[in-house]
């Protein structure tokens, strides 16, 4: 048996809905077009703390601590993109008003460890960087994230009660609004710090 690629633990992957399900149904294709991105964000986290302790040099550290804040800042655009735009939609399309709402209180159930990681990521000098603080501020967030993760997917799979047709052309338009914070993150990175380095074998090794 191949081995698992290292970034799918410690936190296991999320099983791709459409791999069992009717895919053909709109509620099964964005549960697994969600499922793929809470995937990237889980493989981002396991990186993070599993790389953690093997970063010594402080060109690395600084490239290291900016990668985990760009982590931190594109799952809070992907959060704020739900909230604004996708669960809305959804609630208004099911007529079904806090449909959502269990999804909404699970991102506050880990928004303060998130903010905390955020700006220890951000404010951290290369010289006072401590692999066990960085890990220690992750497991105090990182059980209700990994939950709301897998748990936002069945909810986006129950959706297969509604229409699918109409369901496709909610997730299109939710997806074109979502597509303007996404800029906005691809702005905010092209005036920080270059990415070029963060790929360098030394840190990711």
């Amino acid at each position: 048996m191949i081995p698992k690629p290292w970034a799918d633990q410690p936190l296991p992957m999320i099983e791709t809905p459409a791999l069992t399900r009717d895919k053909t149904h709109a509620a099964i294709h964005i549960a697994t077009e969600m499922a793929l991105v809470h995937n990237c964000l889980l493989r981002g986290l396991n990186s993070i703390y599993l790389q953690a302790s093997h970063v010594t040099n402080p060109v690395d550290i600084k490239d290291f601590l900016f990668f985990c804040h760009v982590w931190g800042k594109s799952t809070d655009n992907h959060h704020d993109t739900e909230e604004q735009f996708i669960f809305p939609a959804v609630e208004a399309f099911a007529k079904q008003p806090g449909i959502m709402d269990k999804n909404r209180e699970q991102h506050q159930a880990f928004h303060d460890g998130l903010e905390a990681f955020k700006t220890y990521s951000a404010e951290t000098q290369p010289e006072d960087y401590n692999p066990v603080k960085l890990r220690e501020i992750l497991d105090t967030f990182v059980k209700p994230f990994q939950q709301h993760l897998k748990e936002e997917i069945d909810t986006l799979v129950a959706l297969e009660n509604l229409e699918s047709t109409g369901l496709s052309k909610l997730w299109k338009a939710a997806e074109a609004k979502a597509s303007g914070s996404v800029r906005k993150v691809s702005w905010w990175l092209s005036q920080t710090n270059s990415l070029s380095s963060i790929a360098s074998p030394r840190a990711l090794r």
